[in-house]
């Protein structure tokens, strides 16, 4: 009977250090799992974060999405009178004071109608609308550094090219020119010396 209850100890005392381990393991490998899991969801993280781009606009560098700038759906729903009422009063009426013209009368009215028509994209004077040439612009890429420098790089290219063949076209201008002035020097110094008529003396 001792011997019985000795064994039932020790088997009891074995499994109770198998729990342990198999417990520790589980431990263990729920840790690991969590740290995988976390370095998988930062690592997902950076795949789907957007890739920015970079725009000079009113001396200001500034950081946009590559979708804000190139997709006119995105643009079109980020610039809108919906998003425009998620800003504060505030923020509202820090734009509007120091970004639209003060109006004579009804001042408020008028920057109303103003907006309305901003976020309706329709068009003021000459004939263009400021939020449809500002999303053209964008997705032309005429506010990236790099694509403005090289396209003022092109323009000194063909500046230049245009003044070396205005330099050319002068100088084949001047060389017809001398060609033509000795042909008539030389047709007039071997023509025979042409005779007038007398006046009549009274």
């Amino acid at each position: 009977m001792v011997l019985l209850e000795g064994m039932y100890m020790t088997q009891g005392k074995m499994e109770m250090d198998t729990d342990s381990e198999c417990s520790q393991n589980s431990t263990e490998s729920h840790n690991s799992s969590a740290t995988s899991s976390s370095e998988r969801s930062e690592e997902s993280a950076e795949d789907l974060a957007e890739p920015l781009e970079a725009a000079t606009i009113l001396k200001q560098r500034l950081n946009l999405p590559k979708g804000l700038c190139e997709s006119e759906s995105i643009f079109n729903e980020f610039f809108s009178d919906k998003m425009w009422n998620t800003l504060t009063n505030d923020m509202r009426t820090y734009l509007v004071d120091n970004f639209l013209p003060k109006f004579p009368g009804n001042d408020e009215h008028e920057k109303d109608i103003t907006l309305q028509m901003i976020f309706n994209r329709e068009t003021f004077r000459f004939g263009s609308s400021p939020l449809v040439d500002f999303q053209r612009n964008l997705e032309e890429g005429n506010y990236r550094p790099d694509i403005v420098k090289y396209r003022n790089s092109i323009q000194r290219s063909q500046r230049r090219e245009q003044r070396y063949q205005e330099c050319e076209r002068i100088s084949r201008i001047a060389k017809a020119s001398l060609i033509s002035r000795e042909k008539l020097m030389r047709l007039a110094y071997e023509s025979p010396p042409r005779r007038f008529p007398q006046t009549c003396r009274r």
